[in-house]
């Protein structure tokens, strides 16, 4: 039981990891540029925060 959990647990990090770089991609990515991530820096984690809820409550 517990290790299906952290196997779930660990599955939707990488989902979250994934949403992420995609949509820093999407937005101008990290170099810089004008219009990018650094417009709004808490964009991706707010984004990433409402699609995938954390379950084990650790952010």
């Amino acid at each position: 039981m517990l290790l299906i959990r952290l196997l779930l647990i660990r599955r939707l990090l990488v989902i979250r990891l994934l949403l992420v770089l995609l949509s820093l991609s999407l937005s101008g990515g990290a170099v810089g540029r004008p219009g990018g991530w650094q417009a709004d820096p808490l964009l991706a984690s707010h984004l990433i925060l409402t699609i995938v809820p954390d379950p084990s409550g650790a952010l």
